[in-house]
């Protein structure tokens, strides 16, 4: 065990080999952040706790940065608790945000939601279903579903409803395509208490 300054101005307190930290130690650096855990060649790397003024991760490390399976708190966006690749959120995880009571459980890729997973709103809405990489979004297939009980299950692109899918209310049936989250062109429309059929067109989400 060695207390040492080093020359950048961080404090390491732990093992020690080859001068450098080996085994487990806690590196207080000059920023205020700090660091707990074990190390393998200078490097954070196993299981280790890090602190800084915007979060902390408590999880597995290597080469410095988290990868495996960790949970990170943020001061003020929320808690994730998941996998981690070179520090990005990155394979399946649940992410919880503090200010809109979002809650996400699924895939993960580059730090954005990607692929298949369920999310809660407060409200009592909730999505389970494909999202985007490239904006974290819904893309792809899913089901919506309202607070008041009401689904949407069909096609997304960048978020809204766009492609063939089908609404079903507590009322009625519509059962079409959707054009960035409108009704376009011909959808059957069935009265759900008699079983009545209809046909009716939409342009922009008004019934022609």
């Amino acid at each position: 065990m060695v207390f040492k300054k080093l020359p950048d101005g961080a404090v390491y307190n732990g093992e020690w080999h080859n001068c450098q930290p080996e085994g487990y130690g806690a590196m207080t650096y000059t920023d205020g952040s700090r660091y707990e855990g074990t190390w393998h060649e200078g490097q954070r790397d196993g299981t280790g706790k890090y602190v800084c003024p915007d979060y902390e991760f408590h999880g597995t490390w290597r080469h410095n940065r988290p990868n495996g399976q960790g949970v990170k708190t943020w001061k003020t966006a929320g808690v994730y608790d998941g996998w981690f690749v070179n520090g990005l959120r990155e394979g399946s995880g649940t992410m919880t945000w503090t200010k809109t009571g979002r809650k996400y459980t699924g895939q993960w890729r580059g730090d954005r939601m990607n692929g298949r997973g369920i999310c809660h709103w407060p409200d009592g809405t909730w999505y389970d279903g494909e999202w985007s990489v490239l904006d974290g979004e819904r893309h792809g297939h899913g089901k919506y579903t309202y607070a008041d009980g009401s689904t949407y299950t069909g096609l997304y692109q960048k978020g809204l409803k766009h492609g063939a899918g089908v609404l079903v209310t507590t009322t009625h049936v519509y059962r079409g395509t959707w054009k960035e989250n409108r009704f376009e062109g011909e959808f059957t429309v069935t009265v759900r208490a008699t079983g009545v059929k209809s046909k009716v067109r939409y342009k922009n989400g008004k019934k022609q």
